[in-house]
Parts: C-alpha cells; sequence; structure tokens
C-alpha cells in the first residue's frame, strides 16, 4: 500500500498432526500400521480482494480492475432541456448499452432523471467502475461519445460513424488495455518495494522506510525470536 504495509496472504502452513489427531484422521503406513497423518494447508482468501484494493484504490474511492469488476462501463446520459434532444440522447444511450452487452461486457445504463451527471460520475468513480461513457447534447451534435477511465482519468472521444458494434469493440479493447496497465504499475510498486539487505541495521533502517527486506535467513526459531524482539 501506500504507506509501505503489506498483507499476508498465500501463505503455506505445515499443520503438522495436531488436527489429524483431533479430527482422527488416520492411514495405513507401509507397514499396515495405523499412523496420523501429517497435513499441510495452502490458501489464497478473500484476503486478496483487500489485496486490491490497497494496491489501486484512491482518495476518490474505488478503483478496480475490469476483469473483476461486476460492472465494467456505465453509460451516462448527460440530460438537458431540451426535449428533443433528450430522445435522441437516451435512445443512442440504450442502443450502445445493448451492444455492449451483447458483446458481452457488464454495462449499467443509469438513466436515473433525479440525479445531476455530476452527482452520477462522482457515485460511480466511488465504485470504481473501469469505463464511463458520457453522452450529451455536443456528443449528438458531433455523432460521437466521450469515455472516461476510472484508472487514470484519461478521457477520449469514440466516433459513432461506424456504428455501435466498432465503438462496442473499442470500448472492450480498452477495457484490456487498462487491465494490463494496471497490472504493470502494481507490479512496479511490488518490485520498487522490495530490497536485498545483508546486515541487521539494513533490515530495519529498509522497514521503517516503508520497503519489504529480503534478507538471508538461518531458518531457525532463534532468528525468528530475535527479528520479533529486535523489531522497532
Amino acid at each position: 500500500s501506500e504507506s509501505g504495509k503489506a498483507l499476508q496472504a498465500g501463505t503455506s502452513h505445515q499443520l503438522g498432526q495436531n488436527f489429524s489427531k483431533m479430527f482422527d484422521i488416520t492411514f495405513l503406513n507401509e507397514e499396515e500400521e495405523s499412523e496420523f497423518v501429517w497435513q499441510n494447508s495452502w490458501g489464497l482468501s478473500t484476503r486478496s480482494i483487500g489485496v486490491m484494493l490497497m494496491t489501486h484504490s484512491d482518495s476518490r474511492g474505488l478503483v478496480l480492475p475490469p476483469l473483476v469488476a461486476s460492472t465494467q462501463v456505465v453509460i451516462v446520459p448527460i440530460i438537458g432541456t431540451d426535449e428533443e434532444s433528450n430522445e435522441k440522447i437516451l435512445g443512442v444511450a440504450s442502443e450502445l448499452s445493448r451492444s455492449l452487452s451483447v458483446s458481452g461486457v457488464r454495462t449499467h445504463l443509469d438513466a436515473r432523471a433525479n440525479v445531476r451527471p455530476g452527482m452520477k460520475f462522482n457515485h460511480w468513480e466511488l465504485k470504481g467502475v473501469p469505463l464511463r461513457v458520457e453522452i450529451g447534447k455536443k456528443d449528438l451534435q458531433s455523432d460521437s461519445v466521450t469515455v472516461a477511465r476510472r484508472f487514470d482519468g484519461v478521457k477520449t472521444t469514440l466516433s459513432l460513424g461506424n456504428g455501435y458494434d466498432e465503438v462496442s469493440s473499442q470500448i472492450t479493447f480498452s477495457l484490456s488495455a487498462i487491465h494490463q496497465s494496471m497490472y504493470e504499475v502494481a507490479e512496479k510498486k511490488l518490485r520498487g518495494s522490495i530490497v536485498e539487505v545483508e546486515t541487521w541495521d539494513d533490515m530495519f533502517t529498509q522497514t521503517l522506510q516503508g520497503k519489504m527486506a529480503l534478507v538471508p535467513f538461518c531458518d531457525s526459531v532463534d532468528c525468528e525470536e530475535k527479528i520479533k524482539q529486535g523489531s522497532p
């Protein structure tokens, strides 16, 4: 995270025979004698969701990778006082929503009439929806839509001249590009947070600076206890 903290996740544990004795789990060994099993555990739990939120989100709310976002694209019609334009805007929004859904994109059309566009933008940014499509009167005049990326705030304009399916294809490609960019940023952050150290003092200096120290370890309980007791 930005604070230099990390989560323990995806770990493995040697459970020994503690649980097998508790639940009477046995097997026959080579001498055909009954023996309690030795157990291990491995797990990548829902804690990984916490890792995702810590890694990508910002002060404005969630920032979700497109592959895991429940809503990948939200379409926001920008309604004004011109009823004729409003009808056309909603028609374009509905057609684009249909095309995206047919393409397999998880899409939501926010056609709420009692909520201003700015409030809708904030609402969906808070929820971390990867892409927002804006359709207003000016977009109609230029036969286009405006697309905003939650990940980096970049806005682009997509022409409707080649049809809704072409716009859907461009949006699908953009979702893939966002996912890859988010992965690369997270990987760079991770690599930049790991430092190799060889001395006791360097280990604590680096960890106090929010780094993860990669250190030689003697693989004994005594070493582990020394680190626990000596940690600032």
